[in-house]
């Protein structure tokens, strides 16, 4: 009987230990969305992953037709790379950001980012009589 819970004991410390020893991503995959009409999120397929770093751009990737891009970590993490940058396809001054410096990213496999697309309104500005701005 005491055989019998020792080796019992030992079984479930080692699936303890085993289930404790996860593997660390050396890879993040990125989940870039935007909503349509309906509000439904929709995957952005062809945008642009660059690293913005210290002395430049670095083009990592671009998204898959299902809104993905995976860039090693080994990439990600250079020590001058300062944001990632997702640009829509076409428009190189239409972005989302994500910022490096930030150390929970590195705790995820997967990050989902929205960039959604430039809105034109129609705005005014509406000022008092004697040509102040109301708030």
């Amino acid at each position: 009987m005491v055989t019998r819970i020792l080796v019992a004991l030992v079984l479930a410390t080692g699936v303890v230990a085993a289930a404790d020893a996860r593997s660390e991503p050396t890879a993040l995959t990125f989940f870039v969305y935007d909503r349509n009409e309906k509000g439904h999120i929709v995957g952005q397929g062809g945008v642009d992953c660059l690293a913005l770093r210290t002395d430049g751009a670095v083009v990592l990737g671009a998204t898959n037709q299902q809104g993905e891009v995976t860039v090693s970590y080994s990439k990600l993490f250079q020590p001058d790379n300062l944001v990632v940058l997702f640009c829509r396809a076409g428009s190189s001054n239409h972005c989302a950001a994500v910022r490096l410096d930030v150390p929970y990213l590195r705790e995820f496999a997967e990050y989902s980012v929205e960039i959604t697309g430039p809105e034109i309104i129609d705005r005014f500005k509406v000022e008092a009589p004697d040509g102040r701005r109301r708030r």
